[in-house]
């Protein structure tokens, strides 16, 4: 907030810890009206909060609904809210060429990657080499976008077949390294090298998938049409590695989960994610003494 009579500034007092973004004011100054994921840090809801005449915003209130429990079961987000006094006079096509044509569509959904950038251009491991991409029968991110929800909640309630295979469609609604399949493709990797149970585990399809995910990652931070979604791609990129270090080691092989996790810890540094980084840290010292890493309630 600033005073514009004084230049004098301060953060919101309703800001959280998790996700807040896409503010709006209303026309008279005295609302703003704004999307956070501070309920569960999964899903944005809906959160207004009234300004006074001194600056101060109170507490948020979270759009109410007919139904007490309409969020506990509703999944979709609330992404860009708005404030408006009149109906919107503007067509669906130029809104959806407007959509189109920012910068971050224009570096996540340009089209399918060449076959050829399947290989993962990672010399003298023993990683598998990837096959060639299949082709998704049709590319549908938002059925992949509400797949992935659904394994995260799954997941979340420790139903993990259930994550796995919510997980496994939501890969299968765009092809392969497609830039937003790396979420999903990243946790069914991390699931199949970390879970303490057998029957779930299977290491050489985790090396494969988060493989995948790495490969995707760099070529999203190499061909990014402008810098937020460089710097997107590059965030995604230590926990991305973090998991295929993991995979190697439910292979039994040491030697490149150890380069790989030390490279995780690397970027995670550069990057400025410190918690990743001791995590993986951790992580490291049992691929040292030929150790695989096991999730744990607390994960």
């Amino acid at each position: 907030m600033m005073d514009l009579k004084s230049g004098r500034h301060w953060p919101l007092e309703i800001n959280s810890d998790q996700s807040d973004s896409w503010h709006c004011w209303s026309t008279n100054s005295r609302w703003i009206v704004f999307a956070s994921k501070r309920r569960d840090g999964l899903f944005g809801r809906v959160y207004f909060s009234h300004i006074d005449p001194d600056g101060k915003a109170h507490k948020p209130v979270l759009l109410p609904q007919r139904d007490p429990t309409f969020y506990d079961s509703f999944l979709d987000n609330f992404n860009a809210p708005e404030l408006i006094t009149k109906p919107i006079r503007i067509e669906q096509k130029e809104l959806l060429r407007a959509i189109e044509s920012t910068e971050q569509q224009d570096a996540a959904f340009a089209g399918k990657v060449p076959p050829s950038d399947a290989a993962s251009g990672r010399e003298g491991t023993d990683e598998p080499a990837p096959e060639k991409p299949r082709k998704a029968v049709e590319s549908n991110p938002e059925k992949a976008f509400r797949y992935y929800q659904l394994g995260r909640g799954s997941e979340k309630e420790g139903e993990t077949e259930k994550a796995v295979e919510y997980y496994r469609l939501s890969a299968e609604c765009l092809p392969t390294l497609h830039p937003l399949n790396i979420p999903a493709l990243g946790r069914l990797a991390w699931i199949y090298s970390t879970h303490p149970s057998d029957r779930v585990r299977n290491g050489r399809q985790a090396v494969l998938l988060a493989t995948y995910a790495r490969r995707s990652a760099m070529l999203q931070a190499e061909r990014a049409g402008g810098e937020r979604v460089r710097k997107m791609a590059e965030a995604s990129l230590p926990s991305v590695m973090d998991t295929l270090a993991a995979a190697y080691a439910e292979c039994g092989n040491f030697a490149n989960a150890v380069s790989t996790a030390l490279e995780a810890e690397t970027l995670a540094l550069r990057q400025g994610q410190i918690a990743l980084a001791v995590k993986i840290r951790e992580r490291l010292e049992l691929y040292l003494v030929g150790k695989p890493y096991r999730t744990t309630a607390s994960d």
